[in-house]
């Protein structure tokens, strides 16, 4: 019978392969190459060897890569990104960063550093044709929480919310943390869970369906990016309930339909029952959402549209924007395919 260390080592062997052949992004454009690219906070030193199979094939073809950064950017990460970028421009000097940053005066921190850098905070790549109201769904739940069971995430925050529900990204989490999560939310529904129990992923029309079921969306996290269920509420036409976070979900909020307050169990459930007294129209966070995601998107096509001039390529971006905004929430890419489109065989 093997042995849990012998498991472990087998998973861990595994985990790196598979991390060597795969990771999450999206190619815009093939000529000129330009790749949108994603890194978390505890991913950055594996982002080298994620991409090494990729960018070691590309060596001699000029490439863009236009960095997306999820985690809220302290002074050690960012730091550490631009130790990143040195380490990746020493061993792929035909590769081109430039960093999409959340929140306003991050993009000036990488140029005062000599960086190539906008503000395009990654909830503008929320696709609102997916995520909207649906008037005729019935209200079944005072609050709903979107989140992964990370203990990033802060689940316990809700405990107090008698009228709760859950919908969860995957279950791939640490075992104690979710176990102590279904102790405290035992009250809570769960729409990724049938009656016997069973976990299934949601396709994101569903969670939309979900959500409209939902009088307010919470934040609970206190250090991450500008987490993707924040835009997603606003969009599908729900108020929120906030903690304070630095990682840049609140570019597109407003105080009259989020309420921010202290990481505590009592006073978020106390502001779910404010923020169902304000009876916000779901037309109003939603269109001031489209509103701000605006400039957003205009600045990425306007940077992806400058790449293009530099090149002499006598297209215009805006008119490719269609084909590639749905792919802009970034899925897991096999290398091995992409170099194949690209008309490359791996080595």
């Amino acid at each position: 019978m093997e042995s849990a260390a012998a498991r472990r080592n087998r998973w861990e062997a595994f985990s790196r392969l598979y991390q060597t052949h795969f990771a999450r992004y999206s190619m815009i454009s093939s000529d000129p190459l330009i790749f949108h690219v994603q890194a978390n906070l505890d991913m950055v030193d594996q982002f080298l060897p994620s991409y090494q199979v990729l960018f070691a094939e590309l060596r001699g073809r000029r490439a863009y890569c236009l960095f997306r950064n999820s985690s809220a950017l302290s002074r050690r990460l960012f730091e550490w990104i631009l130790q990143l970028e040195t380490r990746c421009m020493e061993q792929f000097p035909d590769i081109t960063w430039i960093h999409l940053c959340n929140k306003p005066g991050q993009a000036e921190q990488f140029q005062l550093r000599g960086r190539r850098a906008i503000l395009c905070n990654s909830n503008c790549f929320v696709d609102e044709s997916v995520f909207r109201p649906l008037p005729s769904t019935a209200k079944r739940f005072d609050a709903v929480y979107n989140a992964r069971l990370d203990k990033l995430k802060r689940h316990f925050l809700a405990e107090d919310i008698a009228s709760l529900a859950l919908i969860s990204g995957s279950m791939d989490g640490e075992l104690e943390y979710i176990h102590e999560t279904r102790r405290r939310l035992s009250h809570a529904y769960s729409f990724n869970h049938s009656k016997s129990g069973e976990y299934r992923m949601l396709p994101r029309e569903e969670v939309n369906a979900c959500l409209n079921a939902c009088r307010v969306g919470l934040c609970l996290s206190e250090n991450e990016g500008p987490m993707f269920a924040s835009a997603e509420y606003l969009l599908s036409g729900l108020p929120i309930v906030t903690t304070p976070s630095p990682g840049g979900r609140d570019v597109f909020f407003e105080d009259r339909f989020v309420l921010t307050v202290a990481p505590d169990p009592q006073a978020i459930s106390q502001a779910v029952r404010e923020v169902i007294g304000w009876k916000v129209p779901p037309e109003i966070p939603r269109s001031a959402m489209l509103e701000k995601i605006r400039s957003h998107r205009e600045a990425f096509i306007s940077l992806v549209q400058e790449i293009y001039d530099e090149n002499g390529i006598q297209r215009r971006f805006i008119d490719e924007w269609p084909r590639v905004f749905p792919g802009q929430t970034l899925t897991i890419q096999s290398h091995t395919e992409t170099l194949a489109k690209l008309g490359w065989t791996p080595a």
